[in-house]
Formats: structure tokens, sequence, C-alpha cells
């Protein structure tokens, strides 16, 4: 284009007025259309008409990873707190299921002895026995079976439980042992058995005496001496009432007595048989005899 320009140009403009601006080819277009013409138009330049979209195109990268974030926290809680409650839900359950089972444990006990009671009043003792022999000085022993009852009682347990009234009370077996059929035998010490009582006969005094050296022979009684005093005063007795198979020795030590000076002995000093009879003899300590 000359440097100046003398008239109009051509087209009627100004010769000053500069390029005409383009016009895009075509009736329609868009603005959009025509901007990106603009942008691709190698004649006249680049015209940018436009601003690159930064901010929501690093706001839509980001949303993706905050709805998982959100999601995560979001699962965590719902987890905590479902779990709390399952916890405390299953606790209850479990404490809930233990009553239930105690409540039908005691029940169960329950019912089971008022079967129990039932079938103690069918318990009996039967082929109540002594001994030929007493057993010591006022006792003899006793034997009878237990019967009755059910399989859901201990017989061996209920026998030590159920008593016997003897000579005015009420006592107790002293040993069980099963038998056959099912049978339990008691075992009874009777200590107020009247035909065991025994007792003793005239005390006879043998005078004193102590241990030590013989000295000699005074009224047919042996005299020793010995350095202790005081000097020890030597009964004898016959054991009366002593009934045949007895066992006299155990009879014998387990007679009680009062000596005639007064002194109290639960059994003799010693006990011998001679003469087909049991003696008893003692020894105690006699002022009297120095």
């Amino acid at each position: 284009m000359p440097a100046s320009c003398g008239g109009a140009m051509l087209d009627g403009r100004d010769c000053q007025s500069g390029p005409p601006p383009y016009a895009p080819h075509g009736r329609n277009h868009s603005p959009s259309h025509s901007a990106r013409h603009a942008e691709q138009e190698p004649l006249y330049g680049t015209f940018n008409n436009t601003r690159p979209i930064v901010g929501p195109t690093k706001s839509l990268s980001l949303l993706p990873m905050l709805v998982c974030i959100i999601f995560a926290v979001g699962f965590a809680i719902g987890f905590f707190v479902n779990d709390t409650i399952y916890s405390n839900s299953y606790a209850a359950r479990r404490r809930e299921w233990a009553r239930e089972r105690e409540e039908q444990r005691q029940n169960a006990r329950h019912e089971l002895e008022q079967r129990k009671e039932v079938a103690r009043q069918t318990l009996s003792w039967s082929d109540w026995q002594g001994s030929p022999r007493c057993l010591r000085h006022g006792a003899r022993e006793y034997t009878a079976i237990l019967s009755g009852g059910s399989s859901i009682l201990d017989l061996a347990q209920e026998c030590f439980n159920k008593p016997v009234d003897t000579h005015g009370g009420s006592l107790y077996p002293a040993r069980c042992d099963k038998i056959d059929n099912g049978k339990v035998l008691g075992t009874w010490v009777v200590t107020n058995e009247p035909s065991c009582r025994t007792w003793w006969g005239y005390f006879d005094d043998k005078g004193c005496y102590t241990v030590g050296k013989r000295v000699g022979v005074l009224s047919e009684t042996l005299v020793y001496v010995s350095a202790n005093d005081p000097r020890d005063k030597h009964y004898e007795a016959v054991l009366e009432n002593l009934l045949w198979g007895d066992d006299w020795r155990e009879m014998c030590d387990t007679t009680l007595n009062t000596l005639p000076n007064g002194v109290y002995y639960e059994s003799p000093t010693s006990c011998a048989q001679w003469g087909g009879r049991t003696h008893g003899m003692w020894i105690t300590d006699d002022w009297n005899c120095h």
C-alpha cells in the first residue's frame, strides 16, 4: 500500500481509516466460529479473543478426590458407629442368654430337688441286726439295709443323712457300704447298749508298794522300798457281766471306775485273766503309804 493516499479508495473508504475488519465468509456464523477463524487467519495475524479456562478445570480434577475422601470418612464413621452398636447389642444379647441359661439351671435344680424329696419318702431301713459281741463297754455295733428310692438318688450319700431311732434317740450311721442289688448297708455304734455294760466287783486292797527293791513280806503283801515318795497303793477287782465272745481286753480297758480312795480311773492300769475271770489292777499314788 502507498505511503500516502490522495483520495478515496476503490471501496469508498478513506485511505487513513486502515484496513477493513475481517468479514467472515458466509451469512450465518456464530461468535465462536468467528473467533476461531480470527485465530487461524494468517493474513491478519492472530486475534485471541478468549481466555483459557484454567480455574474450573482444576476444580473438576479435585472433585473426584474430594468425593473419595468424603466417602472414605463417611464409611469409616459408619463402620465405627455400626460396630459400636453391634458390639453393645451383642453384649446385651449375651447377658440375656446368660440370664436365661441360669434361670433354666435353677429351675432344673429345683425340679430335681423336688423329685429327690419325693423319692426320699420311699427310703427305709430293714433287716436291723446287732453284733453278737460287744464292741466295748456299753457299745454294740448294729447294721441295717437301706432300700427304696429311685435312680436319681445316691443311696450311699442318703445313707449318712437318714437316721434310725434306737434307745429313745435318733442315731446316724457311722459307716455306709454299697452291697448287691444297688442297696446300701448302714453301720451304727450304739453307745448306750445295756447288755454291754460291764462293771467292777469288789475292790481288793493289796496294800502299799512302790517300784524298787523288795525287802520282805508284811501281812502277805509284798513290800518294796524306793527312794521316791510317795509310795503307791495297789488295788485289784474282777470284771462283772462280761459276756461270752466279748473281747475281754477291750471290755476291761474301757470299763471305768472310782477307786475306794476316791481316785477316778477311765481304765485299769493293766488287765489279766486267771481262774476263768478277768481281773483289773490299779496302781495309784497314795500319801498314806509312807
